[in-house]
């Protein structure tokens, strides 16, 4: 359901990463590695996406409509490779990854799941699980400060080889 989900790109010096959009105002989400000093190679393909957070509370995102909505109320999953850069243009703080999603019909983006604060500088894999409380038709990628982080600053996240959404699987008794 998740097309483009190695965030491969063409390099390039504004965002144009296929399949995705810029989420959010003042949102320039970067193609990496090699801008803005960031040098971690990519955990599978070529490139990757590097997003920020600034101490004016703005924060970098991408979205992408999907295919088949999520239905409320049933369990979803899908992994993800995370890493903070040790420097980011002087953005060099941990942040997390929120997920959040829009009605199919539109609306005002509700949190799905956040990710724990990235504080390493190599790629880990996260599976991110949530329970829409209503149909998701838009999947949103966010970086956010860490979780339960009230000030603003100047942080970074990268992100690389997302699987696609699946449904959980539970054991019934």
């Amino acid at each position: 359901m998740i097309r483009n989900s190695g965030f491969e790109a063409s390099f390039s010096t504004s965002f144009l990463m296929p399949d995705w959009l810029s989420w959010g105002a003042g949102s320039t989400p970067d193609i990496q590695p090699g801008q803005w000093g960031v040098v971690l190679p990519p955990r599978q393909g070529y490139t990757y996406l590097g997003l920020i957070n600034r101490e004016d509370g703005t924060r970098e995102g991408v979205y992408q409509k999907l295919q088949i909505p999520l239905e409320a109320g049933r369990c979803y999953y899908f992994t993800i490779a995370l890493a903070c850069a040790r420097d980011y243009a002087g953005f060099k703080l941990p942040l997390s990854l929120e997920i959040k999603g829009v009605a199919p019909g539109g609306g005002k983006p509700f949190r799905l799941v956040r990710s724990p604060l990235v504080t390493h500088d190599q790629w880990q894999i996260y599976t991110m699980e949530f329970t829409p409380e209503q149909p998701v038709g838009t999947l949103i990628l966010e970086a956010a400060p860490g979780p339960g982080v009230l000030i603003h600053y100047r942080g970074n996240l990268l992100l690389d080889a997302m699987s696609g959404v699946g449904r959980c699987i539970r054991a019934s008794l």
